[in-house]
């Protein structure tokens, strides 16, 4: 129950924190605003569904926010909690929000795109962002980009980019690739797996193992890599580009037992 509290205030903690984030008083701010909060009901709504089933019906988050103490972007370190939002893991194993985690909560398109607009007018939480999981959330590669064109180029402590199950294809996979050698060095768990991505993408992500060094997982399980892709894993591997990479999941893809053996 304590658990389930504490997700549900991170939340709440949302709401208030991205929109004293974007602020204002024009129409153009209270529309995101309305975004937002419509946002975090919808996590607010899925964590109780899952947890007590749907005939309970939750504390609504406006409600839920006129208990918390005032948003104050002095100090980001005592509002992390809206960037927790987790639906399974609200803080991380030392006791603290690390990352917006919104993995399987029924959010599109456009809850990203609103998300990420309030990523990027908060650059004073951005630096204590270490990990983004939309995992299973059907945000297609418009939302996928949304995200991670902030997070990549803004959060210098981002360390895990987890994408699964998104229905990205190639050109969202090329477009992280690119963004994340040019600007993410310090990223170490790259979760692509489960979406139709193909060689080409796969081609891209092998290109930018150069410029990841720290990156210790790279996700494609589940994927329609074939032995193309392979080939191109194979010789970054060759050319000594991922020293750090400890797992390169490949289950489940179109890769032959050629393929396979290129990645020996």
């Amino acid at each position: 129950l304590v658990s389930d509290t504490l997700a549900f205030v991170a939340c709440a903690s949302s709401c208030r924190a991205l929109r004293s984030a974007l602020g204002g008083s024009s129409r153009r701010a209270r529309l995101q605003q309305t975004a937002i909060a419509d946002l975090v009901a919808k996590v607010d709504l899925r964590l109780f569904a899952s947890k007590f089933g749907e005939k309970r019906r939750p504390l609504g988050v406006a409600r839920a926010v006129d208990f918390l103490v005032p948003f104050d972007p002095q100090r980001p370190r005592g509002c992390l909690r809206w960037v927790a939002g987790s639906l399974y893991l609200p803080w991380s194993a030392e006791g603290r929000a690390d990352g917006l985690r919104w993995r399987e909560a029924g959010l599109d398109a456009a809850d990203a795109r609103t998300a990420a607009a309030a990523l990027a007018a908060s650059p004073h939480l951005l630096p204590f962002c270490e990990v983004l999981d939309w995992g299973a959330n059907p945000i297609g590669d418009d939302g996928a980009l949304a995200l991670a064109s902030v997070l990549l180029r803004s959060a210098p402590r981002l360390s895990a980019l987890e994408l699964a199950g998104c229905g990205l294809t190639d050109r969202a996979a090329k477009t992280i690739a690119a963004t994340a050698a040019a600007s993410a060095p310090q990223l170490r768990r790259l979760i692509l797996g489960s979406n139709p991505i193909g060689d080409s993408g796969c081609a891209a992500l092998a290109a930018a193992l150069a410029s990841l060094p720290q990156l210790a997982v790279l996700q494609l399980g589940d994927t329609e890599v074939g032995d193309a892709g392979a080939a191109s894993l194979a010789a970054a591997l060759d050319a000594q580009h991922a020293e750090a990479l400890l797992q390169l999941w490949l289950a489940s893809t179109l890769i032959t037992p050629n393929g396979r053996l290129a990645l020996g």
